[in-house]
C-alpha cells in the first residue's frame, strides 16, 4: 500500500457558536470625474496654463472655457498662481496619486449589511441565513467574554476583514458599483445582534498508512482554524474514555468474529490499513455474505454497504407472496460512545431504517432503536435522546448500559442480516475508531442474534429488565414521580 494513502476512520460534526448581526457602516469610494472636468485638471496637473491654452486644446470657445473654469474655481479645484496661470488647489492635488494618473474623487457613503460571525475567531460567515440544527454534533464552548462583547468585537473584525468580505461578495451591490477603485471602510456606525446560530463544521479523522492519526485539515470558512482546533482538542479530551481493547477482543469472541482482529498489528495494536485492504479483497473473493468497513455506520461508504445487504434481503422478501407470518424484529442497539451520532447524516440513515420497513400496507420488519441509559429513571439521558433524535425517538426504547461493555453497536434483523460495529478507543487517536462489518451469513446472523436477544430479554442485578421500554413511557414515569 502506498505511503500516501490515508483512510478516513471517523466523521464528526462540531458546532461553533455564531451570531447574525445587522451592521451599519460608512465607506469611502473613488468616483471618476466628467470628461471636460477630468482633462482640464489633468492638463493643469502637468503644468499651470491659461484659459487660451485650455480653449485651444479642447477646441472650446472663450465663453465655453470661461464656464468650465468658473465651475472648477467654485468647486475649489482651480486657482491662480503668482504668474496668473491656472493651477490646482491642494484639494484637487489630492485627486491624483502620480503625474499622469486619472483623478479620482473620494466620496463617503452609507450602507448596511446583515452578516454572520462565528464567536471563536470571529470569521465572517456571509450574508445568507443560517438555520442549521443544534443537534447531532459536538458543541464547542467559546469564552464567555466573546459572547458578552460580541457586537464590539464584530465591529473591530468587520473593519479588519472588510477587503475580504468585499471580495467574497457579502456586501450590497451598491458598494461595488461606485468607480473602479476598491472602496474602503470609513467607520462602523452601529452593530446590532439579531440571533444565535450554529456553524456546523464537518470534520474528517484519518489514519496514515501506518495506522497513526493524521493532522486535521483547516476549515475554509475560518480565518484562523487554530483557535477552533484548540477548542475541538479540549472537547475531545473531555469526552474521551479509557482504552477498551480488552472489551473489544471479548466482544469479537462473543459474536464469533475472528476476521476483524486480523486488521490490527499484533505489536503496536493499531489498525493497519494494508491489513484492512487485504480483508476487503478476501471478502470480495468469498462473495457478498460479509462486507467490512471502517468508520461509523452512517458514513457514506459504511451505510452504502448496509443498504446493499438490506436491499438484497428485502428484494427476496418482496418477491414472496404475502405471508401470515409476523414480521421479524429489526433491532438497532446504540453503543455508549459519546461520539456516536454526532453527524448530520444520522437522521437520514434512521429514516432509511424506518421507511424500508414497509411496502404499501405490508410490514417487512419491525424497526426499533435501543438507546443506552444508566437506569429506568435516567431522565436526563431520555431528554437528551429525545432532543437529538426528534420525532425518531418515538421508535426508540431505553436500554440499560452494559451490552457488550457499551463498546459495540449492533443492527440485527433476525434471521436475515446483522451489522456489528466495534467502537475502539485508542490512546493514540483523538476520537473513537468504529470498525464494523455487515453479514448475511445465516450462522453468523444466528450467533449475533443469540447475543442480542439474550441481552434484550435479560435483567440487571437489581431485577430490572435491560429493556426499559419506549422513551415516551420513561418520560411518563418522571411526570408521575414529579406528581407525587
Amino acid at each position: 500500500m502506498s505511503k500516501e494513502i490515508q483512510l478516513t476512520y471517523h466523521e464528526i460534526d462540531f458546532l461553533v457558536p455564531a451570531q447574525r448581526f445587522k451592521i451599519q457602516f460608512s465607506y469611502v469610494s473613488q468616483k471618476a470625474l466628467p470628461f471636460i472636468r477630468e482633462f482640464i485638471l489633468r492638463l493643469v496637473h502637468l503644468a499651470p496654463m491659461n484659459k487660451t491654452q485650455l480653449a485651444n486644446f479642447f477646441g472650446l470657445s472663450p465663453l465655453e472655457i470661461d464656464e468650465a473654469v468658473k465651475d472648477l474655481v467654485q468647486r475649489e479645484e482651480l486657482t491662480l498662481n503668482a504668474n496668473g496661470r491656472l493651477c490646482l488647489t491642494s484639494k484637487a492635488q489630492d485627486y491624483f496619486v502620480g503625474i499622469g494618473d486619472v483623478p479620482q474623487l473620494s466620496m463617503v457613503q452609507d450602507s448596511g449589511a446583515t452578516l454572520a460571525f462565528e464567536l471563536a475567531s470571529f470569521s465572517c460567515l456571509g450574508n445568507e441565513k443560517h438555520s442549521g440544527s443544534w443537534h447531532n454534533a459536538v458543541r464547542l464552548e467559546v469564552e464567555n467574554s466573546n459572547r458578552a462583547s460580541s457586537a464590539k468585537r464584530v465591529e473591530v473584525h468587520f473593519q479588519r476583514q472588510f477587503n475580504k468580505i468585499l471580495d467574497q461578495g457579502f456586501l450590497p451591490k451598491s458598494v461595488y458599483s461606485e468607480g473602479q477603485e476598491r472602496p474602503s471602510v470609513y467607520t462602523v456606525n452601529a452593530v446590532d445582534k439579531l440571533r444565535d446560530i450554529p456553524l456546523r463544521l464537518e470534520t474528517v479523522f484519518k489514519l496514515d498508512w501506518q495506522g497513526q492519526s493524521v493532522v486535521r485539515e483547516d476549515f475554509e470558512q475560518l480565518n484562523n482554524s487554530e483557535i477552533v482546533h484548540s477548542l475541538m482538542t479540549n472537547e475531545m479530551a473531555d469526552l474521551s474514555r479509557t482504552e477498551n481493547t480488552v472489551a473489544i477482543l471479548r466482544a469479537m469472541q462473543t459474536v464469533g468474529d475472528s476476521q476483524s482482529l486480523q486488521v490490527f498489528d499484533s505489536k503496536t495494536n493499531l489498525l493497519t490499513p494494508e491489513y484492512l485492504d487485504d480483508l476487503h479483497r478476501l471478502e470480495e473473493n468469498q462473495g457478498e455474505s460479509r462486507m467490512s468497513f471502517l468508520g461509523p455506520v452512517y458514513m457514506r461508504d459504511s451505510w452504502g454497504k448496509v443498504l446493499k445487504a438490506l436491499e438484497s434481503r428485502l428484494k427476496t422478501l418482496r418477491q414472496k407472496k404475502k405471508s401470515h407470518t409476523a414480521p421479524k424484529a429489526f433491532s438497532w442497539i446504540v453503543p455508549s460512545d459519546p461520539f456516536w451520532g454526532k453527524s448530520g447524516r444520522l437522521r437520514a440513515c434512521i429514516s432509511d431504517f424506518l421507511m424500508k420497513a414497509e411496502v404499501g400496507d405490508r410490514k417487512l420488519y419491525i424497526p426499533r432503536l435501543y438507546l443506552p441509559v444508566s437506569s429506568t429513571d435516567d431522565f436526563f439521558a431520555v431528554k437528551q435522546w429525545r432532543s437529538e433524535l426528534g420525532d425518531y425517538s418515538k421508535f426508540a426504547n431505553g436500554l440499560l448500559e452494559g451490552f457488550l461493555d457499551g463498546s459495540v453497536e449492533v443492527m440485527l434483523w433476525e434471521g436475515e442480516l446483522a451489522v456489528v460495529i466495534y467502537h475502539c478507543v485508542k490512546s493514540e487517536l483523538p476520537v473513537t475508531m468504529p470498525l464494523g462489518f455487515v453479514t448475511t451469513d445465516s450462522s453468523s446472523v444466528n450467533t449475533i442474534g443469540e447475543v442480542v436477544n439474550g441481552y434484550l430479554k435479560g435483567i440487571s442485578s437489581y431485577k430490572t429488565p435491560n429493556d426499559c421500554g419506549p422513551l415516551s413511557g420513561m418520560q411518563g414515569l418522571r411526570r408521575q414521580s414529579d406528581g407525587r
